[in-house]
């Protein structure tokens, strides 16, 4: 129920409808399970994680031991679909981090272009005094 919700909504999207997710859980728990007491969105999503980890181990599990994809279960392909929309929903934020990367990158780019405009005119100023002053004491031992 809990997988079928997620799919259903997609909460990797927009992160504010896990709440939608818990509190649809909570109504359908009090239908076929009256007794148990209601989850807190922080649990789902935990949960969904979990659940989401444990597929993708056994899953590595069951290519290296059999060679081929077997057949699934619904709870499966639930599990798939769900790996699936993640991921999908965690393309555009690697996209903006490369932006960032970028524009950062280019910002270090013009600052050592800069300084590299700005640092031969105080090398050659230094290394005149670093010049005189050794001449002059080159001076006073011969």
């Amino acid at each position: 129920m809990l997988l079928k919700e997620v799919l259903s909504l997609n909460p990797y999207e927009n992160g504010e409808k896990w709440n939608d997710v818990a509190s649809n859980f909570n109504v359908a728990l009090k239908v076929f399970r009256p007794s148990t007491l209601q989850v807190n969105t922080r649990s789902v999503k935990e949960r969904v994680e979990k659940l989401l980890r444990i597929f993708k181990s056994q899953q590595l599990e069951s290519l290296r031991k059999s060679g081929c994809a077997e057949e699934y279960s619904e709870r499966e392909q639930l599990l798939t679909e769900l790996t699936t929309l993640k991921d999908e929903s965690q393309k555009p934020q690697i996209k903006q981090n490369t932006k960032s990367e970028v524009l950062f990158e280019s910002g270090l780019e013009i600052r050592k272009r800069a300084l590299e405009t700005l640092g031969p005119v105080n090398r050659d100023k230094t290394s005149e005094k670093k010049k005189l002053k050794t001449n002059s004491l080159h001076n006073y031992k011969e």
